[in-house]
C-alpha cells in the first residue's frame, strides 16, 4: 500500500511540473490542439512514373581509373580481380540507370583478357545494357588502358554480365521494352566502345 501511495504522489508531482511548464511556455491543451489543427497536412509525394521505354545509349557508363601501385604484381601488371571489380561496378551503374532502381549480380557470363593494364595507366570501363529479358538484363563491358606518356589505348578486356532487377516496378518496364527488340549483343558491344576508337583516333 506504501508503494501505491508514493507512486500515485509521484504521478501528482509530474502532472503538477508539466502544468508549470505549460503556463511558463503560454501554451495550454486547447492552444496546443489548435496548433496541430492549424498545421497543414503534406500530401504523399508520388513516386514519378518510369518510362516505358530507355534507349540503350542512355544505359552507357563509362568510368576511368588509375592503376596504383597497390594494384599491381610484381611485374607491374594490374591484378585481373581489381580489373573484375571495376567491372562489376560499371556494369552495376548501367543496369541501374535502366532498372531505376536495385540491381544484383546473377552471374558472370564471360571475361576475356587481351592485353594487360599496367601500373600508372589510365583505364577506361565502359558498360552498356545489351539486352533485356523479363526481370534481368544482360550488360556488355569494354575495358581499355591508356598510356598516360604516350597516349596510346589499347583493348584490355571484354566481359558480359547478367543483372537482375530488385525493382517491381522496372520489371513491367523491361517487358515492354524486350517485346519491341533490342539490337544484337554483337552491335551494342562494339558501339561501347565507339566513342573511346575515335578518341583514339583522333
Amino acid at each position: 500500500m506504501d508503494n501505491r501511495q508514493e507512486l500515485l504522489s509521484e504521478i501528482s508531482k509530474l502532472k503538477q511540473r508539466i502544468d508549470e511548464i505549460e503556463h511558463a511556455l503560454g501554451v495550454n491543451g486547447s492552444s496546443v490542439a489548435k496548433l496541430n489543427a492549424a498545421e497543414p497536412v503534406a500530401p504523399p509525394t508520388a513516386r514519378p512514373a518510369l518510362p516505358e521505354s530507355v534507349a540503350m545509349d542512355a544505359t552507357r557508363i563509362v568510368m576511368h581509373q588509375i592503376v596504383a601501385p597497390t594494384e599491381v604484381d610484381a611485374l607491374g601488371i594490374c591484378f585481373g580481380g581489381q580489373v573484375l571489380s571495376w567491372i562489376d561496378v560499371c556494369a552495376g551503374l548501367s543496369a541501374k540507370t535502366l532498372a531505376r532502381g536495385p540491381c544484383v549480380t546473377i552471374s558472370v557470363d564471360a571475361v576475356h583478357f587481351f592485353r594487360p593494364c599496367r601500373r600508372g595507366d589510365v583505364v577506361i570501363i565502359a558498360a552498356m545494357v545489351n539486352r533485356t529479358f523479363s526481370s534481368s538484363m544482360e550488360v556488355g563491358v569494354r575495358v581499355e588502358a591508356e598510356n598516360m606518356r604516350t597516349g596510346e589505348r589499347r583493348h584490355c578486356c571484354s566481359a558480359y554480365l547478367t543483372f537482375v532487377s530488385l525493382n517491381s516496378r522496372a520489371r513491367a518496364q523491361q517487358q515492354q521494352q524486350q517485346q519491341q527488340g533490342i539490337g544484337s549483343s554483337q552491335q551494342q558491344h562494339q558501339q561501347i566502345g565507339s566513342s573511346t576508337q575515335q578518341q583514339q583516333q583522333g
